[in-house]
């Protein structure tokens, strides 16, 4: 079992939510590594952890049972590689690598080396949506007909790249069209600027060709609603609401509503836990008790592949 963590990355990230989050799994905090020694020192202060100026001796600390990765994407191969290495358990942040491919090695990589890699795809986690994806095949939702994703963010001041945006945040909602369907096969692609905000339309099918609708943007409201899932069925349905909020609809009868009650103050109600950071990395420590298989870097390589097909596409002279 899993008890000493270290960390490599000291960014915001990092000391205020991973770092609360793996305390909150019953973690502790053991080491902290990152690109200047400030930084390391300042996340890992208040758990009285190690700081470390060097990746490899932070793996190599026989103190750690295992690693929690949060670096940008172009840092990943280098700090992944030296974490697989050394053989012990490792959780990366999503997306893990900077294209499909390096993250397809990094798999290999890890398999060599009988290396245990959980990629940081929390959302599978969140309460919402653990009860949506066990409720999507009860008996009286019949066979799925339809899932439609919605993830609208706020605009970004001056603007963000859409390479930088989909592969490092939207690229949560791809994940989660391809737990609830199994692989995706893309059919049709919209990308539109507007006053240099991004809109994202994709259409696709599941693996038991079940159709579903992609809405991603950065042109909503910061401070309400951001991101939607909605399960049809036959007469039923189930949409999860901002990763907090489940409502069955049955045929014709009464709505079934879950919500957290956030007037009691415990692990159910806390934001660590609702949105997935919390039993994520409860999940990584524990993964014979895990709710759900963990996510992997072949998995991450997938998700990055469906991003890859979008930004091909954004890129195409007939501009889609």
């Amino acid at each position: 079992m899993i008890r000493t963590v270290g960390f490599i990355g000291a960014g915001t990230h990092v000391r205020e939510v991973l770092l609360p989050a793996a305390v909150a799994a019953g973690l502790r905090p053991g080491a902290v590594a990152a690109r200047t020694v400030p930084s390391a020192r300042a996340a890992a202060a208040p758990y009285g952890a190690r700081v470390f100026a060097d990746v490899e001796e932070l793996v190599r600390s026989p103190e750690i049972d295992a690693v929690v990765v949060a670096v940008p994407p172009d840092q990943s191969a280098r700090v992944m590689s030296a974490v697989i290495a050394s053989g012990k358990p490792c959780y990366v942040e999503k997306p893990a690598a900077v294209s499909s491919a390096q993250a397809g090695q990094l798999a290999e990589l890890a398999d060599e080396r009988g290396c245990r890699v959980h990629v940081g795809y929390m959302k599978r986690y969140a309460p919402a949506y653990l009860r949506l994806f066990e409720t999507r095949d009860h008996r009286d939702m019949g066979p799925l007909s339809l899932v439609t994703v919605r993830w609208a963010m706020g605009p970004f001041g001056g603007g963000r790249e859409l390479g930088d945006w989909l592969t490092e945040n939207a690229v949560h909602a791809f994940d989660l069209a391809r737990y609830l369907l199994g692989d995706i096969r893309i059919e049709n692609i919209l990308t539109r600027r507007s006053a240099g905000q991004h809109v994202v339309l994709v259409h696709g099918t599941g693996q038991q060709g079940t159709p579903l609708a992609l809405q991603l943007c950065t042109t909503g409201p910061w401070w309400h609603d951001n991101e939607t899932v909605e399960v049809f069925g036959l007469g039923s349905s189930l949409l999860a609401r901002n990763a907090t909020e489940l409502t069955f609809r049955r045929n014709d009868g009464p709505e079934e509503v879950w919500r957290p009650n956030f007037t009691i103050p415990v692990d159910r109600n806390l934001t660590g836990t609702l949105l997935g950071f919390t039993p994520a990395l409860r999940a990584f420590a524990e993964p014979d008790s895990a709710p759900i298989p963990a996510p992997t870097l072949r998995d991450a390589a997938a998700v990055l592949a469906l991003v890859e097909e979008v930004l091909d596409s954004a890129a195409a002279p007939d501009g889609h």
